[in-house]
């Protein structure tokens, strides 16, 4: 069971009681806000046991409470600089070349455009302007690119920096997040996506392949859509959005210039 921290509640208290309970394998288990009767309403409302007015106090007291933390909507400001690491394994390059091709799309774009959503969901825009440059291995007789960066240029100054490649030996990939904001900064990764454990003996680590638990999320989320009526979170217009910026970075990969994008989308 992952225990969850909110860190600020933005008055969005009654919008997390209701998404908590839908939560599988996961729960809150504790609240941050600068206003502390706010912070014990919404745990109170969540089920979680800690309150507190500091993110350092809640660390220096119940550091070892809570797995991980969910930072509100605007915790970290206007997005300004992010950049994400997607590295996989040469393994997956054949059940990815099985898989129907988006036009316009190359295999290693469409590898890509999970990380091209994410980036416009934090941005809470699409860019107006897109490069990409890759690297091809001169051995090999695909066509496709090795690896990829990929250039999002966002209206203000923001920018996000994307690179992927597919030519990891055996085994794990590797994912990281960084993202800088007007107010705060925040980094992930996925650390192998192991989790240590120790029963007794000799301590041993559990890969638990979190993109199995993704697909699961999503599937879940359209299922309580269609029950409740309501559009899912994720929609088909998001999708398509991202399809976009792969297709503008295709052309850019193939022209070796900036995409501009105009128009609202």
């Amino acid at each position: 069971m992952l225990r969850l921290a909110l860190i600020g509640c933005n008055n969005s208290g009654e919008q997390m009681g209701r998404v908590a309970p839908r939560l599988k394998n996961a729960r809150f288990t504790a609240v941050v806000d600068r206003d502390l009767q706010i912070a014990l309403s919404t745990a109170q409302l969540l089920g979680a046991e800690i309150s507190v007015d500091s993110f350092d106090r809640l660390l220096n007291e119940h550091r070892t409470e809570f797995d991980g933390v969910v930072l509100q909507a605007g915790r970290l400001g206007e997005a300004g600089l992010l950049r994400i690491h997607s590295w996989k394994p040469r393994a997956g390059t054949i059940q990815q070349s099985r898989h129907a091709d988006v036009p316009g799309i190359g295999l290693l774009l469409q590898r890509v455009v999970r990380e091209i959503d994410l980036t416009i969901w934090l941005f809470g825009r699409r860019p107006n302007l897109v490069y990409a440059v890759g690297i091809r291995d001169p051995e090999s007789r695909s066509n496709e690119y090795d690896y990829l960066q990929l250039h999002l240029g966002f209206a203000g100054g923001g920018m996000a920096v994307i690179d992927t490649t597919k030519t990891l030996p055996i085994g794990d990939g590797y994912f990281s997040l960084s993202v800088i904001g007007s107010s705060g900064a925040a980094y992930v990764d996925d650390h192998h996506n192991m989790q240590l454990l120790f029963g007794g003996g000799h301590p041993s680590a559990l890969n638990t392949g979190e993109s199995d638990l993704a697909a699961l999320s999503q599937l879940q989320e359209f299922i309580h859509a269609t029950e409740q009526n309501r559009e899912p979170a994720i929609t088909g217009a998001d999708g398509m959005r991202a399809i976009e910026i792969g297709q503008a970075a295709a052309t850019a990969l193939a022209t070796s210039e900036a995409v501009l994008l105009t128009g609202e989308f």
